[in-house]
């Protein structure tokens, strides 16, 4: 699974927002392992649509950024 296998990882973070139980925004940071690209990483955010512009997003990044 997917988020299972993001939980393991130690250079990643998958964060969700749920609203009445269901999942309407992700959020992936995904650093790499090898130690000449370790400065580097891959940054992913998605939201649905009916839920754009209410700052979810938002919020999460900025649970991100309290995370490091």
């Amino acid at each position: 699974m997917f988020i299972e296998a993001q939980r393991k990882n130690e250079t990643s973070l998958f964060l969700v927002a749920r609203v009445d139980g269901k999942i309407v925004d992700s959020l992936g940071f995904q650093g790499n392992l090898r130690k000449h690209i370790r400065h580097s990483a891959s940054f992913k955010i998605s939201v649905l649509k009916d839920y754009w512009g209410l700052g979810i997003g938002t919020f999460l990044l900025n649970m991100q950024r309290k995370l490091e």
